[in-house]
This record gives structure tokens, sequence and C-alpha cells, in this order.
């Protein structure tokens, strides 16, 4: 930490002002942000004291919106855009915490650091690659097992009674390890669960819903998917 204090005191951050490119001296913080190889633009913006508050206070009324993304390196261009559109959405007030994630121990030990900060968990969207049955972080599988390991069964209780874990990666409720994922994680935490059955790809088809206690009845590679009007739609709009 001592190193880390000493490299930020001799950063100087380049930021925007008024379209032109000034140098200004980096927050403390960014500039630790920025030594543990953060994103310059994505620290500043969220270190910002107006950002920190606003986020703040609407996580503690409502519960935090958290967005999980894969930063393992391992997804070349697409990994990318994941980095871009979730900075994008929180930036817009689609979600008040970013987890740049390397393996879902971490994801855990995360998620009930911002639960107990912010009075709960409201959304937690997961972006990144994914399987029958599971999601993946780089090689790191969430399945139905790693749901018994200690760090995950104390998120218990940590998700308000209309949360959502929405887990946007290819196939992990398709068959029947998907299926028994997504009745498993929905009873364990009292949440719905969204996921695919299918390659999402841009159209994002075969998106299903299930609600806690309910039986995950679709059909494999079903495209048939939720009502994205009554079931999620308010989570897609921010509302």
């Amino acid at each position: 930490m001592g190193n880390e204090i000493k490299k930020a005191t001799e950063i100087v951050a380049v930021v925007a002002t008024g379209g032109a490119i000034v140098p200004a001296l980096a927050p403390a913080q960014t500039a630790l942000d920025i030594v543990r190889g953060r994103n310059v633009v994505d620290s500043v913006v969220s270190n910002l004291p107006v950002v920190q508050t606003v986020k703040n206070v609407a996580a503690v009324l409502s519960g935090a919106r958290v967005v999980v993304i894969d930063d393992t390196g391992t997804s070349g261009a697409l990994g990318a855009s994941w980095w871009a559109g979730s900075l994008l959405m929180s930036l817009l007030g689609r979600f008040d915490y970013q987890i740049k994630a390397h393996s879902w121990h971490q994801v855990a030990k995360e998620l009930l650091e911002i639960s107990s900060k912010c009075g709960g968990l409201k959304e937690v969207q997961f972006w990144g690659h994914g399987s029958p049955g599971e999601a993946l972080i780089g090689s790191d599988a969430i399945n139905a097992d790693v749901l018994e390991r200690e760090e995950w069964k104390a998120l218990v209780g940590c998700f308000r009674s209309d949360a959502l874990w929405w887990f946007r990666s290819c196939s992990t409720f398709n068959e029947a390890a998907g299926k028994s994922f997504a009745e498993k994680f929905s009873r364990r935490y009292n949440v719905r669960v969204g996921g695919y059955t299918q390659i999402i790809g841009a159209i994002q088809d075969g998106l299903q819903v299930l609600r806690p206690g309910d039986a995950a009845q679709w059909a494999d590679g079903s495209s048939a998917g939720t009502n994205l009007a009554t079931d999620m739609g308010h989570h897609l709009l921010g509302n």
C-alpha cells in the first residue's frame, strides 16, 4: 500500500474540461485506481463527489443495482463492449455499482459488501459468457455446486423482496442443467432470475424468467421468451 500511495502522488491525470484536454492533479482514490490498473475515465467519473453522493443515496433508498462484467481479458472485442456498455449505462443511472470481475469468489465478496452498505441488492446483471447450467468469468464458472460455497451462502437474505438477477450470458438456462440452476438460484436467494436458452447474439433471443417457487418449464433452446413488458421491462427502462 505504501508503494501505491507513493506512486499515486506522482500521477497527473488528464481530464476533459470544456472541450480541451488539460492536466489536473488526480484525486487520491483515482490515483490509486490508476496505479492498480483501472481505466482513467472510469475512475475519474465514478469518484466525482456528486456522482458518489447521488449513487449512495439512491442505493440506500431502493437497494443497489449492480452490473458484473467479466474483466479477465479473455473475450477480446466482446469484453471491451461489455466494459463500454456497462460504463455508459452506469453514467446514465442504470447501475449504482460496477464489479470488474476476475472470479465468482470476488463477486460474492463484493456483493456482500455492497449489500451491507445499501440495505440490500435490488438488481444484479452479469455480462459474460455462459453454457448450460453455468455462467463464466474467464474459465471460472458459477453453477449449482458453487452456490454451496460459504461466500455464496452468505448472500442469502441480501436481496430486496422484488430483486432481479439477470444472467446476460449465452445458454445459461438451457437444457436440464440450466433449468435446475435457475430453480436453485431463484429459491436460494428468493429472487426472480433471468437467463437465456440460446446463443443470444445481437437480438438476445431465448430470454426466460423464473420467479421464486416456480418450476422451469421452458423447452431447450426455446426462443419464446418472457414478456419483457410485464416481467423485466421496468428494469430495462431503468424504473
